[in-house]
């Protein structure tokens, strides 16, 4: 065929006849083909054989003896399934004994099987479908659902999953007078309902944003086709006639496959034909006649993203996109510059960037601004989704009672995929500004948007636990951790450190959460201190950082809690607590000394503190040198005379009969009365006998 300006490669793969397959086996009964392998029955009246034919090494046939009324093969590996009357089996083709992989017994007659993935069989029976799962060995097949009336007296010529078995259709045809009309089974886990369709083929298929399009074909009796393609959720939807030749009114569709690199539906009909559509708008590509002679069998070929089929002649035939071709034959000989750069976008094919710039700044400069957004969402390689043309649909007005153009224009972008890091951030503000932090949560379960560091940023003062999934998908590991210890989940954040291998600045961690949350700062450092394992940071540093900021509240809760013990081991930290409490909140230092909590301190450093705060009675409590206490006692200014004599009753004769005799010296006026209440307290004196010298000043009182 000519190739020249076609949008297709055809290469034929194979003949069978050629290779030794007797030409009466090639024939839907006896013949299945998939991705990876050609399998044909040869029954006889003595024997069976299987004949089969890796697609990787055509030339290489392997035949076996096999009795068996219907055979398998997966797509994946050279497994073998084999059915004989309500038995069947698969096996692992291995030397020189093949083992047994799974066995079952179906009451009902089995119409139609196949792989549906490496590790599960659809069955079609005459009156359901099941699944059954070859991980388990010999278990029973699972009922999914009923078959509906529209497929009796039908044969079941295919069965299709979606990509998470959540939606099925089984694909039936049937005569009607001199037709072959097809009905369809579409069947939703979810709803757990079976809806009936006319078609001939089907197929799933994935859109860009995960979600399932279901796709299928039809021919009437009247000889009207129609090619429908939507999305299971209802939110797209296109209609589009098939063309078939009038010399061939009894031809229909065989088979109709998506290809997940180029986005274009393959459609194959009995009579020879391919067309291949867009799989997007459903527009027609390309119509040729690829076989002379009747095609009965294709399937999908994953590795080319194209085709492959066989027809009553014995050849194997693959089509796929020809990419060098396929976009100008789209722009000349079907004049569709839109199709061209959409399709050239999704399939990443090769076009002329100048094309879609100039295409775009046409529709721009004519006002068609949604249709500008859809060429600029669509261009290959994203060579138009950049700044510049964020900031062309940000300076437009938005018309009154319509969505200003820069909503549209990521409306189109979203609705094709993802979004690049700096679209992302473009969204996200003015999206958060209006207080809908439920689509930035809507976009980020759909995986439509860039996850960096940025976002997380702007998200973490609406919401930190978006924030905490944004920044790990990010892999920003330091805001993760930050987070963890900003909302008190300290196990969550010693196992993610552990998974991720991460060893944080523990430092600069704690300054963080103290910028932004000192409750839970003073958790999160308690935490530190007393982590499984030893402390993962010095007592002392946390308490340098907290004081950095002089927060003296929860240095005091961090440090009470570590010295509960009172340990001798904990001198030094006992003196710092009281230091800065001495310096800082008194009245706290006060409630210490006077619960009697600590006593491994230095006394003497305690002692000049406790006087600078104006706790004299506390510095006399702390003064070990008598001249300390004498000069304490002079300076005082209103002690409690109470304490003053409580004060004596634990110092020596000596120094109390010296203490006394200062405070006359001092201010005798003003001491006496308390002089005199020490001397009542105390006599008679202790046992020591006085010094006369040291009584004298007392007794040389002027009367």
């Amino acid at each position: 065929m000519n190739t020249q300006l076609v949008p297709i490669h055809y290469k034929p793969l194979l003949d069978l006849v050629q290779v030794g397959v007797p030409r009466e086996y090639i024939g839907w009964q006896t013949l299945v083909l998939n991705e990876k392998y050609i399998c044909i029955r040869e029954p006889g009246p003595s024997s069976n054989n299987v004949i089969i034919i890796d697609l990787a090494n055509p030339t290489q046939v392997e035949k076996r003896t096999i009795k068996a009324e219907s055979v398998i093969m997966s797509p994946i590996d050279r497994i073998i399934g084999l059915k004989l009357g309500g038995t069947l089996q698969v096996y692992k083709l291995t030397t020189p004994t093949p083992p047994k992989i799974s066995s079952c017994n179906m009451t009902d007659p089995v119409e139609f099987w196949k792989f549906i993935s490496p590790t599960m069989i659809g069955l079609v029976t005459s009156k359901a479908v099941y699944h059954w799962n070859l991980t388990t060995p010999d278990a029973a097949p699972v009922q999914l659902f009923l078959r509906i009336p529209t497929l009796t007296n039908h044969r079941i010529i295919n069965y299709h999953v979606n990509h998470d078995m959540t939606w099925m259709c089984v694909v039936g045809i049937g005569p009607e007078g001199n037709k072959i009309v097809g009905h369809l089974q579409l069947y939703s886990t979810e709803k757990n309902q079976s809806q009936p369709l006319e078609g001939h083929a089907a197929t799933f298929a994935k859109s860009a944003t995960g979600t399932t399009l279901f796709c299928w074909v039809s021919r009437n009796v009247k000889g009207e086709g129609q090619l429908f393609i939507g999305d299971v959720a209802g939110t797209h939807r296109v209609n589009t006639p098939v063309y078939f030749p009038d010399a061939n009114p009894d031809d229909f569709p065989v088979a109709l496959e998506a290809s997940v690199r180029y986005k274009v539906l393959y459609l194959i009909t009995k009579e020879g034909y391919f067309q291949l559509y867009d799989m997007k708008a459903g527009k027609r590509i390309t119509l040729n006649k690829i076989s002379p002679d009747v095609i009965f069998t294709a399937s999908s070929h994953s590795a080319s993203g194209g085709i492959m089929c066989i027809n009553q002649s014995g050849q194997v035939i693959a089509i796929t996109v020809n990419e060098q071709t396929i976009i100008p034959c789209i722009t000349s000989q079907l004049n569709d510059l839109p199709l061209a750069i959409s399709l050239a976008g999704a399939a990443n094919l090769p076009i002329s960037e100048n094309i879609v710039q100039a295409h775009f700044q046409q529709l721009f400069s004519q006002g068609l601004y949604q249709e500008a957004a859809k060429v600029a969402a669509e261009s290959p390689g994203g060579i138009l989704r950049t700044a510049n043309t964020i900031n062309l649909f940000k300076n437009l007005p938005a018309p009154p009672g319509t969505s200003s153009p820069l909503l549209n224009y990521f409306v189109c972008l979203l609705d094709r995929g993802s979004l690049y890091e700096h679209e992302t951030l473009e969204l996200a503000r003015p999206v958060l500004q209006q207080g809908r932090k439920d689509l930035i949560e809507k976009w980020f379960a759909s995986e439509q948007l860039y996850c960096s560091e940025s976002l997380g940023d702007l998200v973490r003062p609406v919401d930190r636990a978006l924030a905490l999934r944004i920044y790990d998908k990010a892999g920003a590991k330091a805001k993760v951790v930050t987070v963890f210890a900003e909302t008190a989940q300290y196990d969550a954040l010693v196992a993610y450190c552990k998974r991720e291998g991460y060893q944080p600045n523990w430092v600069q961690l704690l300054q963080a959460v103290i910028a932004t949350n000192t409750t839970a700062a003073t958790a999160f450092a308690k935490m530190l201190i007393t982590a499984e394992g030893g402390p993962l940071l010095d007592v002392n540093t946390i308490v340098d950082v907290f004081m950095q900021g002089q927060r003296v509240k929860e240095t005091t809760s961090i440090l009470l809690d570590v010295l509960a013990a009172n340990r001798p081991e904990d001198a030094q930290l006992q003196t710092r607590l009281l230091e800065i409490n001495l310096k800082f909140t008194p009245l706290v230092a006060e409630a210490i000394f006077e619960n009697k909590m600590f006593t491994y301190y230095d006394r003497a450093k305690i002692c000049q503190l406790a006087q600078a705060a104006g706790l004299t009675h506390r510095a006399l409590q702390h003064a070990s040198d008598i001249k300390e206490v004498k000069r304490l006692l002079v300076s005082a200014r209103n002690l409690n005379p109470a304490f003053i004599v409580a004060f004596f009753g634990e110092r020596t004769v000596s120094e109390t009969l010296d203490c006394l005799a200062e405070l006359l010296r001092a201010n005798l006026q003003q001491n006496l009365d308390l002089v005199v209440a020490v001397g009542v307290k105390y006599t008679p004196l202790p046992t020591a006998t006085p010094d006369p010298e040291q009584l004298n000043p007392v007794l040389c009182v002027d009367t």
